[in-house]
Order: structure tokens, then sequence, then C-alpha cells
């Protein structure tokens, strides 16, 4: 099977909970932790088929019978906590929407995202200027 490593393979491998669930066990594990489709509440047709998807997206690898992180993987892995963190503070997103469209922002914007987030990462996203790229 060819391993294609496409954005539409990754968000195919990465569409539900239980898949975020077991990338992020694979990713957050020690090198080679053996996982059991038991522990993600999952058949196991289930567990293979997620298994297979992350593989297809060049992922995850199997090496000795046991489940690893590529590199490709550590960098969407490291993609996947951002928006993590991003929905975590995504009512505070809103209300700093909310400010920017209703021309409330009285005070500096800068300000206002220092003052309601605490994410360096975030912050410096909001605060970057837009780039033609």
């Amino acid at each position: 099977m060819k391993k294609e490593s496409s954005i539409i393979n990754v968000y195919k491998a990465l569409s539900n909970e239980s898949s975020v669930r077991l990338f992020t066990s694979i990713a957050n594990s020690n090198i080679g932790t053996q996982f059991s489709m038991t522990d993600f509440s999952l058949s196991k047709p289930q567990y293979y088929d997620k298994i297979n998807d992350l593989r297809s997206a060049g992922l995850i690898f199997k090496l000795k019978g046991k489940y690893n992180v590529t590199s490709f993987g550590k960098v969407i892995f490291t993609l996947v906590k951002m928006l993590d963190k991003a929905a975590q503070e995504h009512w505070k997103l809103q209300a700093i929407d909310v400010m920017n469209s209703a021309k409330a922002m009285g005070t500096d914007k800068s300000k206002v995202i220092d003052i309601l987030l605490d994410d360096i990462e975030i912050k410096e996203i909001l605060l970057k200027e837009p780039t033609n790229d």
C-alpha cells in the first residue's frame, strides 16, 4: 500500500475522537509502547481501520510489533495540540471577535488579547500581521 502524506489523508485519519485519542496516545507514549484495542473501546476491525488510516497518512509506523510516531506525525501532533488549545480558549476568542466586530476596542487590541489569553502561541497568531504567503 502506498503511503501518502496529503492533508486529506491526515484529516481522514484524525476525523473522529477515537482516532485522535489513539494517535495522541501513540505520540505521547514511550517509543514502542504497545496498545490494545480495549484501551480505546474499539472492536478489532475498528482498531485496525484506525491504525491503517494513521499509517496510510504517514503519521505512525510499526517497528518490532509496536507503533511509533513518524517525524511527520510529530509535526502533526504539535498541530493537534495547538488545535486543542484553541478549542479550550474558544469562548475567549469569540469575545475578541465580538469586540472587533462591534468596534468596541476602545483599548489596544493587543492589550485585550494579552488580558484574555494565556497561551503565547495563540497570542502570536492573533497579533501577527496578515501576509500574502
